[in-house]
């Protein structure tokens, strides 16, 4: 069998990436295949590996990507969509490092592999922006032009994927699956699968 040539698209997430589940009525309604990842890899021309899990944390999220680019040279383009800063932690302390240090990490080995790459936040990591925040060390490494919408937080000018849907959909009827589900559907995912293709284009073409 032949192999094919197409690079491959990598992404890794939680329900935001990898699809989701929801209540309709008394039924329930899954959506995994209508998503921004395999969008996306058909306007790039590239072959779709999508790593994400539902109530994925920043670490599973991480250790995801992290494996799967030890082997590089096939691949086109890789990105995280972050989730939480807390899901699945038990303590407060620490976990905003903890996931700092995921984002300058993945940033780091793309960059030391030669692999083009994006990240960004899918929601709000926090309910608060906290001091310890901006005194992590990797914050001032962060590259802004590769993690779109950092520093993340509206305070400090940033912003998350979430945030940018609700600017264009604030009733969330059109781009959200709604009834106070805030997850993407098929209209939500064509528009961060667009919105994401934009950045790519504008950072490495």
């Amino acid at each position: 069998m032949l192999k094919s040539s197409k690079k491959i698209l990598l992404c890794s997430g939680d329900s935001f990436t990898r699809g989701h589940a929801w209540f309709s009525g008394s039924s329930i309604k899954i959506n995994l295949k209508h998503v921004w990842p395999d969008v996306l890899a058909e306007k790039l021309n590239m072959k779709c590996v999508n790593l994400g899990r539902g109530n994925s944390n920043n670490e599973m999220i991480h250790n995801e990507i992290i494996d799967r680019l030890c082997h590089p040279k096939d691949i086109g383009l890789a990105i995280c969509m972050w989730s939480l800063f807390k899901r699945h932690e038990n303590e407060f302390t620490n976990v905003v490092k903890k996931s700092l240090r995921y984002f300058h990490s993945f940033q780091t080995y793309c960059e030391h592999n030669n692999v083009d790459y994006l990240q960004v936040q899918a929601y709000p990591p926090t309910n608060f922006l906290s001091k310890e925040f901006l005194d992590i060390p990797q914050f001032d490494f962060i590259n802004s032009k590769t993690f779109l919408g950092w520093p993340i937080y509206e305070e400090l000018g940033g912003y998350q994927i979430s945030t940018k849907l609700l600017e264009l959909d604030p009733d969330q009827t059109k781009l959200h699956i709604g009834n106070g589900d805030n997850h993407p559907n098929d209209k939500g995912h064509d528009w961060i699968a667009d919105f994401l293709y934009e950045k790519y284009k504008e950072v490495y073409q």
